[in-house]
């Protein structure tokens, strides 16, 4: 399935409890995020994700691999930084700025391809 650009997409950030976040999660057939809790929720629930990394890096954080996530790394001098607050003067959150929506979308195609190979090979 090809990912449309504007369609059947959900913007929940900073709309939720975490209670809500959880069970939206649960439902979604697909999760873009940042290194935040709900990375972590997407992987209890198995669910196949774009990550978004910019001040941590996922080869540190997380403990294992699993083949239904892709990670978008911030590739800048600075990063990871491992802080809160974004060190680059004039310009904070740079590292956010590389992931353009063509570059998530692109991801969330080579994802959703990937696991219909797989699901396709285990029928």
């Amino acid at each position: 399935a090809m990912f449309p650009k504007n369609n059947n997409v959900c913007n929940l950030l900073n709309k939720t409890t975490f209670e809500e976040m959880s069970a939206a999660i649960k439902l979604a057939d697909y999760i873009v995020t940042v290194d935040t809790a709900t990375t972590h929720i997407a992987l209890v629930y198995d669910k196949p994700m774009v990550a978004l990394w910019n001040c941590t890096e996922p080869y540190h954080v997380m403990s294992y691999q699993p083949k239904n996530i892709i990670h978008l790394v911030a590739s800048l001098p600075c990063s990871p930084c491992y802080t809160v607050q974004c060190q680059v003067p004039h310009n904070p959150f740079t590292c956010y700025q590389q992931f353009f929506p063509e570059r998530i979308i692109d991801a969330l195609n080579h994802l959703s391809y990937t696991i219909s190979n797989i699901e396709g090979s285990n029928d």
